[in-house]
């Protein structure tokens, strides 16, 4: 019952974000904070709901660094490996969003993000987005061992895909 009223409150709140004055109320009411704690939740209906919220919300730089803050990095890889396609699709968007700051790219290869994306690359569904995040994250300069790595992996994969279809 509690994460149904969640998923209605979040869902009000989400529909209301449209307004941008109404958005910038809600951040500093802290709506990130209470966003970034939901993500501990089971419920994969609302744990939908609250990365499309972040997702929307994460295009504002002052929103990215309270999830920053937050630390929501640390929260998404259980999202990935939920085994919900949907669910790793709009986590993988957001996952995208933040990978525009270069503090949060930092922290997502110090979270171990690179081989599960990696891993994404041979998924059709999810591959667009994978090698969106894997370019920015190839950008750094101090990613450069780990460049080569990713560089490695899309190699095989466009070799796998083009030059030994299957």
């Amino acid at each position: 019952k509690q994460e149904q009223l969640l998923r209605v409150a979040f869902y009000l709140l989400l529909n209301m974000a449209e307004n941008i004055k109404l958005e910038e109320k809600m951040r500093r009411k802290h709506i990130v904070k209470m966003l970034v704690k939901t993500l501990d939740r089971q419920n994969i209906d609302l744990l939908m709901l609250v990365t499309t919220f972040l997702k929307k919300l994460s295009i504002v730089r002052d929103n990215r660094d309270d999830m920053g803050e937050f630390n929501v990095i640390a929260k998404l890889p259980r999202l990935f490996q939920s085994g919900h396609t949907d669910l790793a699709q709009v986590t993988l968007k957001l996952v995208f969003n933040l990978s525009f700051d270069g503090v949060l790219r930092r922290k997502m290869v110090g979270a171990g993000y690179l081989p599960k994306l990696v891993m994404f690359i041979n998924d059709e569904k999810h591959h667009g987005i994978a090698m969106k995040i894997l370019y920015h994250m190839s950008l750094d300069d101090w990613v450069s061992g780990v460049g080569v790595y990713i560089l490695y992996q899309i190699y095989i994969n466009i070799y796998k895909r083009i030059i030994v279809p299957g």
